[in-house]
Parts: C-alpha cells; structure tokens; sequence
C-alpha cells in the first residue's frame, strides 16, 4: 500500500483491508497529488475509498507539514456528491470511520446535504 499514516493504517486493518483494489492503486497517486482524476469501476471494488482515503491523506499530511491552518483554512476540503440519498450516507458512514488523525490535530467536520429530488 501507498505511504499512510499509522492511524488510517490501523483503521484499515481493523476493517480487514490488507491491500489496495486496481481502482484504488491508480487513483491514488493522482488525487494525493491534487489532481482530477475521472475513474469507473463495477459495484463493490472500492471507489469510496479509491477517491476518499487519498484526499483524506492529503489534508492530513498538510495540516501536520502547518501547509494548511484548519481555523484560517477555507471549507469544504472535500466535496463528495452521490446520486442518492442511500449512497450518500453510505459514503458518509465510511469516510467517519477516518475522520481522525492520532498524528495531528486534524479532525475532518463531514456534512451531508441531501436532495428531496
């Protein structure tokens, strides 16, 4: 697996995930670095994680590096749109399960805005 920090390692394992998917190992890199990146993958193979643990990673490694001040710094960092409400807060409930880093005082503050359409 890419370069992660101890407690997103932890977090991982604890939920049995020993190595990334295909769609997680190429989109890693990309979104880390801050760049678009459009990807399809079927059902199942982890593009929840694919596009949230890379950007996760990053604002954690800039809030401990002080590249980013979360009290000067400007939300949303992440912006995460599904196409239903059952998705949303499927994506939701997972990304929480990273919402901290024991190697920063970073804490990720989620919202979920959710269409009646």
């Amino acid at each position: 697996m890419h370069q992660l920090s101890p407690g997103v390692r932890s977090v991982l394992e604890a939920k049995g995930i020993s190595q990334f998917t295909d769609i997680q190992r190429q989109a890693f890199d990309p979104l880390f670095e801050g760049r678009d990146c459009l990807a399809r993958s079927r059902t199942g193979t982890g593009k929840t994680l694919a596009f949230g643990l890379p950007i996760l990673e990053r604002i954690a490694s800039e809030v401990a590096s002080g590249e980013y001040d979360a009290k000067r710094g400007r939300s949303p960092r992440m912006l995460i749109m599904a196409p239903t409400r059952e998705l949303a807060r499927q994506v939701l409930t997972f990304l929480l399960c990273f919402r901290f880093f024991p190697s920063t005082s970073a804490r990720a503050r989620c919202n979920t805005v959710m269409s009646t359409n």
